[in-house]
């Protein structure tokens, strides 16, 4: 293949992923369940996980936070660790922010790498929690700030906002003059969080993901950079 056509729904979307494989099925015939929509079901031993973890790792739920799981199956693909730090170093000594990291054991090299470059309130999680209470941790959160791995997902079911620090697999392959997010709205109700996922792919400034952070825990709204 020579050439490739952007998507506008892709590059600029307003739905899940999954919501555009529905999509395409439609077109060749099938229907698509009333309501659907990712969900995940957390128990209520779960939930008291979360809670008692940032009870013990004192995180006050009066002032900013956040869950960053940065690790990355290849340096290359994604950011640095050194720049994942410099981000988070800067939400947490301008903006007052706590930080829980998350992953998995196999990720916990490149989280111990972010996490030796930050200061203030930071809790390394990395490889200690099984599915149910990183499910339950990402519910509790205001926002989730990641690479592009399976939490994405998670927390798009759990309707937390996600900025994702890694290039989309969906969009086009080649450098774009000016580089352009990915956003998923998940539209609220009286029970629910506003959703919106924000792709940043490499080479972004450093202050523009500080500010797609920012931008989504005040407005829980799409923003385009």
């Amino acid at each position: 293949m020579t050439d490739w056509t952007p998507n506008p729904d892709v590059l600029l979307a307003h739905s899940h992923d999954t919501d555009r494989y529905l999509a395409l099925l439609e077109t060749a015939g099938s229907q698509r369940p009333a309501g659907a929509r990712l969900s995940l079901c957390l128990s209520e031993a779960d939930r008291h996980m979360a809670h008692w973890l940032l009870a013990l790792h004192r995180i006050d739920l009066t002032l900013p936070w956040l869950v960053l799981h940065p690790g990355v199956s290849d340096e290359k693909s994604g950011y640095s660790a050194r720049y994942v730090a410099e981000a988070a170093q800067t939400l947490i000594r301008e903006h007052g922010y706590q930080l829980i990291l998350t992953g998995s054991a196999a990720e916990r090299s490149f989280a111990d790498a972010v996490a030796q470059h930050l200061t203030g309130r930071v809790v390394n999680l990395t490889g200690q929690l099984a599915l149910g209470p990183l499910t339950a941790l990402l519910a509790e959160a205001p926002l989730l700030l990641t690479s592009n791995r399976g939490p994405v997902h998670m927390a798009a079911a759990l309707q937390t906002p996600v900025v994702v620090m890694a290039v989309d697999a969906t969009t086009v392959p080649t450098p774009l003059p000016q580089p352009l997010p990915v956003a998923t709205d998940v539209p609220s109700s009286s029970h629910t969080r506003h959703t919106v996922r924000q792709s940043l792919p490499p080479g972004v400034p450093l202050q523009r993901l500080v500010d797609a952070v920012l931008a989504l825990v005040t407005s829980q709204k799409s923003v385009v950079c």
